[in-house]
């Protein structure tokens, strides 16, 4: 009798999590839908934090660029203008002023240009065989994701970037990778002109430590800490003597951090360029390529038009434009509209729509 109780006892649970499981299993969607309720909470406030946060990050990268640039023209371009040759003096002013300028204007570009929406109204009626997204009840072409933190469909989406506070699409892709682009190289440039500074600062302190603790000597700076102390000696009043090293050590450590960091940036988007890929469609064909290759199958990218082909697309060239209006400032928009695309690829690998795909590219 025990043991029958018992059997009962747990046959209802089994018939509980069967039924829960028969009422929220759907062959179409990878995720059960009760997970996705059950983190429709936290996904909430994760979206407006992102998009509270995003305004608060754009200022604060602002105000960071901004300190940099003043603590540099006030304490370590005096230093550059003293140098015995001219030609480096003239090559470190350009070399500065050309990565500053490059820097403010891809970051502007990237924060306040459209990434691309899909079209509505009587722009949406012209398109055929297009999915609708089930969020925003708007069309979605193909390599079209919906942002949650914006509310919106972007075109051939990349990410949500907060340190931006805007998506980046189809549209503003080159800017935002021309600036972390530029953003590397600039700190990259800082870095290296207060090195021998940060380094005779570390000696000097590490000279005093020697003297407080092991009366070891007396703590004096070196020469190239002399020569390379900031501003001109003359300029340097006492009670500056301790702030303004701390400043400059502060900033080169600043920059190291932030090269090393968006160096990786935007190494990461020099191989998802290269290979036709946006960071969510990776995800994607990474999971294709596993479920193809069971099948024994291979997959191949339909929006992978060649290492040349991607950049051309991304950076907008040709057309009548090229290099020079990477290495500048430019405005230009990419190639293409976002919207429909070439499929240089058959199943067989084989190419095909050269033509299609000439004219998109020219």
């Amino acid at each position: 009798m025990r043991v029958r109780f018992m059997k009962r006892l747990w046959f209802y649970p089994k018939v509980m999590a069967f039924t829960i499981y028969t009422l929220t299993f759907n062959a179409f969607q990878s995720n059960s839908p009760v997970a996705d309720c059950a983190f429709e909470p936290v996904i909430w406030l994760v979206d407006h934090f992102a998009g509270l946060l995003g305004r608060a990050l754009v200022i604060l990268v602002s105000l960071a660029i901004s300190g940099v640039v003043v603590v540099f023209y006030i304490y370590v371009m005096p230093i550059v203008l003293e140098y015995d040759n001219i030609l480096f003096i003239v090559c470190h002013l350009i070399c500065g002023h050309w990565l500053l300028l490059n820097v403010a204007f891809h970051y502007y570009k990237a924060v306040s240009s459209s990434p691309g929406y899909t079209p509505s109204g009587k722009q949406a009626l012209i398109l055929k065989d297009i999915q609708v997204c089930t969020k925003c009840i708007q069309p979605k072409p193909p390599r079209t994701h919906h942002c949650s933190v914006c509310n919106k469909c972007i075109l051939k989406m990349d990410h949500h970037c907060p340190w931006i506070n805007n998506c980046v699409g189809h549209f503003n892709h080159r800017y935002f990778f021309l600036f972390c682009v530029y953003m590397c190289l600039g700190t990259i440039y800082v870095s290296f002109t207060l090195f021998p500074t940060f380094l005779d600062r570390i000696d000097f302190f590490a000279k005093n430590i020697l003297k407080d603790y092991f009366n070891v000597g007396n703590a004096q700076p070196t020469l190239g800490h002399k020569k390379y102390f900031l501003r001109p000696k003359d300029l340097i009043v006492d009670e500056d003597k301790e702030s303004v090293p701390s400043i400059v050590v502060f900033e080169f450590m600043l920059c190291s951090c932030v090269a090393v960091a968006v160096g990786a940036l935007a190494g990461w988007h020099v191989m998802l360029i290269s290979r036709g890929e946006t960071s969510v469609e990776v995800y994607i064909n990474r999971n294709t390529r596993k479920k193809l290759k069971k099948q024994g199958k291979k997959f191949l990218n339909p929006y992978n038009y060649g290492f040349i082909g991607n950049w051309k697309m991304v950076l907008g060239l040709g057309r009548g434009r090229g290099l020079w209006s990477i290495v500048m400032p430019s405005s230009h928009p990419p190639n293409g509209d976002g919207i429909t695309w070439p499929q240089p690829l058959q199943s067989s690998g084989e190419s095909i729509g050269t033509d299609k795909l000439a004219a998109f590219m020219a």
